[in-house]
């Protein structure tokens, strides 16, 4: 007859296995379609252009631009035009030029005058183009 400590040890020795619960995959539902309205094209309207006030002997102004920079290969003026449409200019504001000498010139604009052109320069000089200025056309 086995003494009670012999009893204790055999019940401390053997215990039961733990069965945890196995996980099951969940998959999200999938969202239902959307039917999203699709619009007409917008023909736009031709507005009528005031009649040009200048005089005959003076050249039409065309309008000042800020210049970005110049370089030597397309692809760094290419970069520097991506680097200036991130500070929130349009791609329509920002134009590569190449001029007589070869370089490619970044150009912002046309501003109505040099004035607004210059608030943009010192803008842009802040902005990490320190060589930025205004050039008219």
């Amino acid at each position: 007859v086995p003494t009670e400590p012999a009893l204790l040890m055999a019940e401390a020795t053997a215990p039961e296995p733990t069965v945890l619960p196995t996980p099951v995959p969940t998959t999200a539902p999938r969202p239902e379609p959307t039917m999203v309205p699709t619009l007409a094209p917008v023909t736009p309207v031709p507005t009528a252009r005031p009649a040009p006030t200048s005089r005959p002997d003076a050249a039409p102004h065309r309008g000042a631009w800020v210049q970005a920079g110049a370089f030597t290969r397309q692809a760094s003026a290419e970069g520097v035009r991506q680097r200036v449409i991130a500070l929130g200019f349009t791609p329509a504001q920002v134009r590569v030029v190449r001029g007589g000498d070869g370089k490619y010139r970044v150009w912002v604009g046309p501003f109505p005058d040099d004035e607004s052109a210059g608030r943009v320069s010192a803008r842009m000089r802040v902005q990490g183009f320190p060589g930025a200025f205004v050039v008219n056309e």
